[in-house]
């Protein structure tokens, strides 16, 4: 599945991609997000060894997953694991005609009290002429964190060309019990695939302005957010490394340190295994 959330470092759902989920900034020390990390990865690497897709039947079902191992999980450009590791996992099961749920988790820094976040996400991904089109609702859970769950829906359409694969997007939330106001995010995806190689090159630039997009003092604000990067495809294994960062403004406080310091750029490693 495409990444739902619409960046390049690591949801599972159709829209984000490289890192029980993806962005508030608290230190937590690694034994806690690790050993949660553990629990949700484990039973994907054990279903890692079953066929690449298991047909299960009712209509046509296929099951798919994956793990992954991060050095950081990034959401549109800011970390959410608070520059540390992370360690994801998820499962999506799709009908034939196109229609998918799916389930993500990983461990997050985000929100007080919430070691771990989740995204359910639901929709249809079918061809539209010569494009491939994607649209559905994701949530945003962190269970444990207080006032934490919130919903997107989103929408691309992608289109290739050779090794060529470009991607256009938007998500869009409305006002709803834990956000003040709605949000939008807008982004591009340029993905080319180096042929007789293992390689991929990517490129991503988003746009996010609204409630969900928080300045160093908890404020509205917008923001642009990019990310380069790079992979290797081995089978079912997918490494890769990216270089991340956002427009977010990081002046420094009275004691000289840099505030919102999870917004800072930095490169993120990947490996993924699929199932």
């Amino acid at each position: 599945m495409q990444n739902t959330s619409g960046t390049a470092t690591t949801r599972g759902a159709p829209g984000r991609p490289l890192a029980c989920g993806q962005t508030h900034k608290l230190a937590y020390g690694l034994a806690s997000p690790l050993a949660c990390g553990l629990a949700l990865v484990a039973p994907a690497l054990l279903l890692a060894a079953t066929p690449a897709q298991a047909d299960i039947g009712l209509g046509g079902l296929t099951v798919s997953g994956s793990a992954t191992l991060a050095s950081d999980y990034r959401f549109r450009g800011v970390s959410y694991s608070d520059l540390g590791p992370a360690l994801q996992a998820d499962l999506t099961v799709e009908t034939a005609r196109g229609l998918f749920a799916s389930v993500w988790a990983s461990n997050s820094a985000e929100y007080p009290g919430a070691d771990v976040e989740v995204n359910l996400s639901t929709g249809w991904m079918g061809g539209v002429g010569p494009a491939t089109a994607t649209a559905g609702v994701i949530g945003y859970l962190y269970p444990g964190g207080d006032g934490a769950a919130t919903y997107e829906l989103f929408s691309s359409v992608a289109m290739q060309l050779g090794p060529v694969t470009g991607t256009v997007g938007l998500n869009w939330a409305p006002g709803q019990p834990n956000l003040a106001s709605s949000s939008r995010y807008l982004f591009g995806t340029v993905e080319a695939g180096i042929p007789l190689t293992p390689f991929t090159v990517s490129a991503t630039l988003g746009h996010g302005r609204g409630a969900m997009v928080e300045d160093e003092l908890g404020e509205t604000t917008s923001k642009f957010d990019w990310q380069l990067g790079a992979s290797a495809t081995f089978s079912a294994l997918r490494v890769g490394v990216a270089y991340v960062g956002n427009s977010l403004h990081r002046p420094r406080g009275p004691d000289g340190a840099r505030l919102n310091r999870t917004a800072r750029p930095g490169i993120v490693a990947s490996a993924t295994l699929s199932f």
